[in-house]
This record gives structure tokens, C-alpha cells and sequence, in this order.
């Protein structure tokens, strides 16, 4: 793994909750560290100081706690990342059947959305824009 593969390895562990506080500080600090250093000194100093203990210690067991998760069925999309543009479906309720207003907006991910993901958040304006057809057409149906 490079060092600019461990770095986006961890914007992506960022936001997906598959490492612990411990974990994300020293990951964090370690980017920091290395990241101050001279550009071309980086990938040297990665690969003999720091990638198999970073690879073996940290990377592979998340890994493989992410793909136990995923053969258990879990949702889990690697692709997302903390403030990726992502378009969320906002239902403003008049009472407790009908909402008067609806829309799409588009907006920054966040951790806590990962369960809306294909429910009210959607990776494109065109899938939010279809399933906000989809419950409107629910709701009419239910009038």
C-alpha cells in the first residue's frame, strides 16, 4: 500500500465507523507527521518506517472486519465519504399522512446518514428525483 493509498484509506474510514478512536488518532497523527515532511522524502520514509506495520496491524484487520460485515449482509459502500455530495429527499409534514412540500437537495454525506443511503439520500439527483416520484405516488395512492 502507498502512502497515498493509506491516506485515502483513511478519508474513507472516516465517516464509515469501522475503526476505533485510538485507531483514527494515530492514523491521523501519522498523516500529519509525514505530510509536513518534504514531498520527496514522503514515499520513502512510508514504505521503510511505517507501511507493513500500518498494513499488517491496522489496514488488513479493518479490512476484514468490513468484508465479515458485508458477508453478513451489511450495507456497506466504500465509495462514500465524509462531505461527498450526496442528494437527500426532504418530506415537510403537514399532518401525519400527507406532506405538503417535497424536494430534493443536494448536500454534504455525513456518518450518520449511511442507513438513509437508497431510502432518502441517493448518490445522484436523478435516483433522488425517482424515488420522491415513487412516494409521492404512494401517497396519492393512499388518498
Amino acid at each position: 500500500m502507498t502512502y497515498k493509498e493509506f491516506k485515502k484509506w483513511c478519508e474513507l474510514r472516516v465517516c464509515d465507523g469501522c475503526w476505533g478512536m485510538t485507531t483514527a488518532i494515530f492514523c491521523i497523527d501519522l498523516l500529519k507527521s509525514i505530510q509536513k515532511m518534504p514531498f520527496w522524502k514522503r514515499k520513502s520514509y512510508w514504505k521503510n518506517e511505517w507501511e507493513d506495520m500500518v498494513v499488517n496491524e491496522i489496514v488488513n484487520p479493518i479490512n476484514k472486519k468490513i468484508a465479515e460485515q458485508m458477508k453478513e449482509g451489511a450495507e456497506y459502500n466504500m465509495n462514500l465519504y465524509l462531505g461527498q455530495t450526496v442528494y437527500k429527499i426532504y418530506n415537510i409534514e403537514v399532518d401525519d399522512i400527507n406532506f405538503k412540500y417535497s424536494f430534493v437537495q443536494e448536500t454534504g454525506y455525513l456518518p450518520c446518514d449511511k442507513d438513509l443511503i437508497g431510502k432518502s439520500i441517493f448518490l445522484t439527483k436523478e435516483e433522488a428525483n425517482i424515488k420522491l416520484k415513487q412516494m409521492k405516488e404512494i401517497v396519492n395512492q393512499i388518498k
